[in-house]
């Protein structure tokens, strides 16, 4: 495990890219700012993939990733033994002129966060900064053109007043000066640093200002201005403008994305429906308005995708069921495959293991760490999948692992909603929900909603929703079958609540005005004839 952020992005990344090239797939996590910060758009259990997908849009539309975990899986044939270079990169938005987006974070996301002892000054203080591709292509445009001014700088006001003093003082130095004679500016050093902003327009000023003087960090790394040989600030290429140094700057872990996208290896995670739409949001631009081309778009990006959390619940029944977990939240599932029933069920499979600080080891709800759970799980789910298939003991490759999951690949899992997984590769599978039902109100009183929700709380995610104009029926969607079998049965028993299968046909309004608008459509069209047939 090894912590990543603006401090030692620059001097990792080397080793990252190397990990991410030699690795046979890769496992990711998202930490983000929102979940849900729109109460039009709040996931139902009557959502079909499309309405789901506009709703996620919606909500992933200003949600940043605040931390981003990423873990190489290389292999190792003499061991039989997977091993996982994990990294937790603490990233935010890059700030520039023309680049200064708005995003939201949402008070419930930000509980789970502290409760989960998120470091909000590591994001804040030290995230590494990135933009978007239509961002970069924006500004790249901007600055070939050198259409980049100070007054086009975010905090203008703030920075002008500093500029003027470091003018006030590089002028009486600089009458003085002598070839080679610096100006010690501490006191600005570690904005210099960090705001990568101040640095090209300080820059700039500079320049403007002073043909003959170049900034720089000296051997401490404190900012100077020296005084130099007209000829030696010709010498220095792309000294002036200093565009490439800041694009790079602002690209940051944009770097990493585009490396994950051009290489197409696989990507693990565990619920990756999120983590991908807010990749997408982030890092390529808005998402496509049309649910199929999201699903295209996000082939050309990552062609292959395990979901762990889809996997286990489409391989659940080949475990015995007083084996099987006793949920399929990632916790849960690493240490069921770590240390309990489930690292027994199927013998041999081979050793996984984490390198870096052990530190964050176990801290779930790290990016970094949760990154590794969902390939740790992942490899055991697989083995489970195919070593029935061959002789006992046999090593597998890596490619017979991903081989072996063909049939669950870019399916991803979706919670609450009237289908269990989207196929970004094709269409989406038909419903395995059960089917909805209507709960009628017995006799000629309205339905009591508080007293009928509070009955069905008993049955487990439930979801309940006025289908009468009368408001004496109420369409109701259930998450699981043995819940559906529950409800009906105590249901039947009540003398206040009637409980029908939906039927289009019998219960929805716009079916029935369509149905009686035709009867009577007809009624007047015989009507009409008989009358010319009379008149005849």
């Amino acid at each position: 495990m090894t912590e990543i952020n603006i401090n030692n992005f620059k001097q990792k990344f080397p080793d990252i890219k190397k990990n991410i090239e030699a690795a046979k797939f890769i496992g990711i996590d998202l930490e983000f700012s929102a979940l849900n910060p729109f109460t039009n758009y709040t996931p139902s259990l009557f959502d079909n993939p499309k309405e789901r997908y506009i709703k996620l849009r919606k909500n992933v539309e200003n949600t940043i990733p605040v931390q981003i975990g990423l873990t190489a899986f290389k292999f190792d044939a003499d061991r039989n033994s997977f091993e996982g270079s994990a990294y937790t990169f603490y990233v935010k938005p890059g700030l520039f002129s023309h680049i200064n987006r708005y995003f939201l974070f949402e008070t419930s996301a930000i509980e789970f966060l502290a409760l989960h002892n998120f470091d909000f000054n590591k994001f804040f203080y030290t995230g590494i900064p990135y933009i978007s591709k239509i961002q970069e292509e924006g500004l790249l445009r901007k600055l070939k053109n050198d259409d980049v001014y100070e007054t086009n700088m975010n905090f203008c006001s703030n920075m002008q007043p500093i500029l003027d003093k470091v003018l006030k003082e590089a002028n009486e130095w600089y009458e003085e000066a002598k070839i080679g004679e610096i100006l010690p500016l501490n006191d600005l050093t570690n904005r210099y640093v960090r705001d990568i902003e101040f640095k090209f327009f300080f820059h700039k000023y500079i320049r403007r200002n002073f043909g003959d003087v170049m900034v720089h960090l000296n051997e401490e790394q404190l900012l100077t201005l020296k005084k130099v040989a007209t000829q030696e600030i010709a010498q220095m290429n792309g000294y002036n403008d200093l565009n490439e140094e800041i694009l790079d700057s602002l690209l940051g872990f944009t770097k990493v994305y585009k490396l994950l996208v051009s290489l197409k290896k696989p990507i693990i995670a565990h619920n990756a429906l999120m983590d991908i739409l807010i990749l997408i949001t982030n890092f390529e631009g808005n998402l496509p308005s049309r649910y199929e081309d999201f699903k295209k778009l996000t082939m050309e990006l990552f062609p292959i995708v395990f979901d762990t959390k889809h996997i286990y619940y489409e391989m659940r029944s080949k475990i015995p069921e007083n084996k099987q977990p006793s949920n399929s939240d990632l916790k849960t599932l690493f240490h069921y495959f770590r240390d309990g029933v489930g690292r027994h069920i199927a013998m041999l499979s081979p050793g996984i293991e984490v390198e870096g600080d052990k530190v964050a080891i176990g801290k779930f709800h790290d990016a970094g760490w949760d990154s590794f759970c969902a390939g740790y799980i992942f490899i055991r789910l697989a083995y489970l999948e195919i070593h029935g298939k061959h002789p006992l003991g046999k090593v597998f490759m890596p490619t017979e692992y991903l081989r072996g999951m063909f049939q669950y690949k870019n399916c991803l899992n979706v919670i609450r909603a009237s289908i269990n997984y989207v196929n970004l590769n094709g269409a989406d599978p038909a419903c395995k929900r059960p089917p909805l039902y209507v709960i009628e109100a017995c006799g000629s009183r309205k339905l009591d909603y508080m007293e009928l929700t509070t009955a069905l709380s008993a049955f487990g995610s439930i979801e309940v929703k006025p289908i009468s104009w009368r408001n004496n029926k109420a369409l109701v969607a259930v998450d699981n079958y043995s819940s559906a079998k529950a409800m009906i049965r105590e249901f039947k028993k009540s003398e206040r609540f009637k409980v029908h299968q939906y039927s289009s046909m019998r219960h929805s309004p716009v079916v029935r005005a369509a149905i009686w608008g035709s009867v009577t459509l007809s009624g007047i069209t015989l009507l009409l004839l008989m009358r010319i047939v009379t008149n005849r």
